[in-house]
């Protein structure tokens, strides 16, 4: 029975704190462009968990006052809605120390050179940093010491920071571009793509535009339409209709109490029946039936199921056939069925479906298959087949081409072969044959089977002469002495072409002046595979075999790495040259105790001993070219063909 509901634009609620609202009107004033609410509080909590997602709390320094600042939400701009955090400077710079001067907690001075950071808040009463109130990062006296290198440095360093400008310049591009996104209200920012701010309160292109219009006309217009077609929920919200409800609200309210009686009778099958129940003689035939003891059998009646059951009955042709079983006859059978197992067996069959099945299988034919089938062995069969896998794999077979085939496979022959064939090996076997390529392959050789035999009849391998099914020029490899032997008609003899071949005698390698250490590489302009030396060849250190270069950056190293049995480039950090506990800021001590410290550990520097082996020594570079020219020739051609 259906349900009559009303709609969200006619709910209205009170709240304490902002008092009377339209539900539809609310809900749409809480949504943001083309966000609803449960997209916007997604942005907060985490939609699996329901705790605030940390993802929505950012933290970043102000490059230009070195203050910790923070934002939360998703924002669209990386550069709106930042707030300093109180007293959350970051390493600040205050340039040169001074006295009589107010320093905050990690506040960064320089003096003489020197570097200093802020441990304690506090004034200075010396020009002198204070060891008291200041940590030393950089001993201005060491510093001259690293002045060379920091030169050099430096020009690596300006080279990165022209990159970076480049880089800033289009990030600043790329925030004009967000900014658009996010304020611009005269026009679109691209294409048809309008910002949120014009989504939000209007703009050109977005206000008056059919099938567009801002939230805030959408929530407030009146007096015309917002897209040229439809109206806002204020509008709606206002008319006289609404009013009229609103006058009358107290009738309403009383009438919203009696929201489930409503929902029985409020149906077009209920409204027909007070319809016909509204007469003379019905409400006199009610008066009659409104005594306690009738409205305590109406009571037991009326439950849905059994109206609908006498509904069905309520027809004429329905009252014919309950007169035409009203025998006792009759009603002794249905005494016999009216068990709950037969019932519930007559459900299951009486449906439209069902009934038109048994009119399908009640002919004299198909009831004499069903007494074939109907035997304990075949519904056993049937059983072991009733299964969604064993179903599909009937539907995949049961076509006319499957079934030609296993009309063609069903012999005494083919299945005896099927089942010597069908081992697990040998179906393993199948597999790794059945691609496409073997089977093309196996076509190729089958279709050259009297060559393929021939030429094992021509060629033999083993250790003794063969005897038997000689001919002119067969070919045997003695394996006893490593040689291969032609017959000639009458003897096996090694063949003068195979034994004195050299590697000159090919048509497309040209050998002159040959001299120690020399390569084969190929010279696309000859067409030749000419000797050069490794340098002619153009071979590098990436070319051997137990060395891997990935990727090359300055001041990379080659470090041999025990997992992989290769020499690779690494950084010097990776290398184990300088760790990660190795550093000239946060040791709180004197920078030339570091530095002594540093030269005095061995792990922290590799030695250049060209006799070591260990994996913290370092060749030279004589070494490593002696290394590269010492590899056999047949290694490097290897390498220079790739």
């Amino acid at each position: 029975m259906a349900i009559t509901r009303p709609s969200t634009e006619q709910i209205r609620f009170t709240s304490s704190k902002t008092g009377s609202h339209v539900l539809d009107t609310y809900l749409e004033a809480c949504e943001f462009g083309s966000r609803n609410i449960y997209d916007i509080l997604g942005d907060i909590f985490d939609s699996s968990t329901g705790l605030v997602d940390s993802d929505s709390f950012q933290l970043k320094i102000d490059s230009s006052t070195r203050s910790l600042q923070t934002r939360m939400g998703t924002f669209s701009s990386p550069s709106v809605s930042w707030t300093n955090v109180d007293g959350g400077y970051i390493f600040r710079q205050r340039g040169a120390h001074a006295n009589a001067t107010a320093y905050e907690q990690l506040d960064v001075v320089t003096y003489n050179n020197g570097t200093y950071i802020c441990k304690t808040a506090h004034t200075s009463s010396a020009a002198t940093p204070s060891g008291t109130n200041f940590v030393t990062i950089l001993d201005g006296t060491a510093l001259g010491t690293a002045t060379t290198s920091a030169t050099a440095s430096a020009a690596t360093a300006t080279s990165q920071a022209n990159t970076a400008t480049t880089q800033a310049t289009a990030a600043a591009a790329s925030a004009v571009t967000a900014t658009n996104y996010a304020t611009k209200i005269n026009g679109a920012v691209t294409g048809t793509d309008y910002s949120a701010k014009a989504w939000s309160i209007g703009g050109t292109g977005i206000d008056n535009t059919a099938l567009r219009g801002s939230a805030k006309d959408w929530a407030t217009k009146t007096g015309a339409t917002v897209d040229g077609t439809n109206y806002s929920a204020k509008h709606w919200a206002t008319q006289a209709d609404v009013v009229t409800v609103a006058t009358n609200i107290a009738d309403i309210t009383a009438v919203a109490g009696k929201a489930t009686q409503i929902g029985l009778l409020g149906t077009a099958d209920a409204v027909t029946d007070m319809n016909t129940l509204g007469t003379a003689d019905v409400v006199a035939d009610m008066n009659t039936l409104g005594t306690a003891d009738v409205v305590a059998d109406m009571n037991t009646l009326a439950i849905a199921d059994v109206v609908a059951d006498m509904n069905t009955l309520a027809v004429a042709d329905v009252i014919a056939d309950m007169n035409t079983l009203g025998t006792a006859d009759i009603v002794a059978d249905m005494n016999l069925l009216g068990t709950t197992s037969n019932v519930a067996a007559m459900a299951l069959l009486g449906t439209s479906d069902a009934v038109a099945d048994m009119n399908t299988l009640g002919t004299a034919a198909v009831v004499a298959d069903l007494n074939i089938l109907g035997t304990a062995d075949v519904v056993a069969d049937m059983n072991t087949l009733a299964t969604a896998d064993v179903v599909a794999d009937m539907n995949t077979l049961g076509t006319a081409d499957v079934v030609t085939d296993m009309n063609t496979l069903g012999t005494a022959d083919v299945v005896t072969d099927m089942n010597v064939l069908g081992t697990a090996g040998n179906v393993t076997a199948m597999n790794t044959l059945g691609t496409a390529t073997n089977v093309t392959n196996m076509a190729s050789v089958a279709a050259n089977i009297t060559g393929v035999n021939s030429f094992a009849d021509k060629y033999r391998v083993q250790a003794s002469a063969p005897s038997s099914s000689l001919d002119d020029g067969d070919l045997w490899y003695d394996t006893a002495n490593d040689a291969m032997k032609v017959y000639n008609g009458t003897n096996w003899v090694t063949s003068a072409g195979f034994s004195s071949f050299v590697i000159s005698d090919m048509t497309d390698v040209t050998v002159t002046s040959v001299a120690d250490n020399e390569v084969l590489a190929w010279d696309s302009s000859l067409s030749k595979w000419i000797n050069q030396t490794p340098s002619e060849a153009s071979i590098d250190v990436s070319d051997l075999a137990d060395t891997t270069i990935t990727s090359v950056a300055d001041n990379e190293v080659l470090a041999y790495d025990n997992s992989s049995s290769k020499w690779i480039n690494q950084t010097a950090a990776e290398s184990g040259l300088a760790t990660s506990a190795h550093n000239h800021t946060g040791t709180y001590e004197a920078a030339n105790a570091n530095i002594q410290s540093h030269i005095a550990d061995a792990d922290k520097h590799r030695e250049i001993d060209d006799a070591a082996t260990g994996t913290t020594n370092l060749w030279s570079a004589s070494k490593i070219n002696t290394q590269i020219a010492a590899v056999p020739d047949a290694i490097v051609m290897a390498i220079a063909l790739g």
